[in-house]
């Protein structure tokens, strides 16, 4: 996963990667944004995943569902959305939510992801309370209004932030702990 084109050139697009459960909040997803879509029809929400769930999202106006997708795939559909977003109820860590700032897309993220206190701020996020269809909906509708700059700002920060986490940052802390230990 690298960082993609300019966000503000990308598609009016949010994008969710994940299982089709309630846990992953798609449901509330697919409800916060059909009330977006009815004010902003130019905007999309593409699902990317599979599950129980996944039968009640097909045909939701806007909504754009497809399986699993392999790596290589998913790394072009990061590129062309502007917002990834998960709205998990329950999320220790969320991958996805590192290779969608490796992306460089802006993250739009329940308070219940783990991985927002690592990858998310001001700048390149917006944190809602998870489980809430209405904080979800406004959120959608504050970071669809943001100009060119705030787009480019929050690419760069979800890529600056992404890129200090990784198998070499990993290695290297352990290496540390290992060696503070031995001293």
């Amino acid at each position: 996963f690298r960082r993609g084109p300019l966000l503000a050139t990308r598609a009016k697009e949010f994008l969710f990667v994940g299982q089709f459960v309630k846990r992953k909040g798609v449901d509330i997803l697919c409800r916060a944004f059909c009330r977006l879509r009815e004010k902003h029809p130019d905007w999309m929400l593409r699902l990317c995943g599979s599950g129980p769930l996944r039968a009640q999202f097909i045909g939701l106006p806007g909504v754009i569902v497809e399986g699993f997708v392999q790596p290589e795939q998913l790394s072009s559909l990061y590129h062309k959305a502007r917002f990834f977003v998960l709205p998990s109820l329950q999320e220790n860590w969320g991958l996805v939510v590192h290779e969608a700032a490796l992306s460089g897309c802006a993250l739009l993220l329940s308070n219940a992801v783990g991985s927002r206190q690592d990858l998310a701020t001001s700048m390149n996020a917006l944190v809602y309370s998870a489980g809430s269809e209405t904080a979800l909906y406004q959120a959608m509708e504050e970071v669809i209004a943001w100009e060119d700059f705030r787009y480019q700002e929050a690419q760069n920060v979800s890529y600056e932030r992404a890129t200090q986490f990784g198998p070499a940052r990993f290695v290297s802390t352990l290496c540390d702990l290992i060696n503070a230990e031995r001293q």
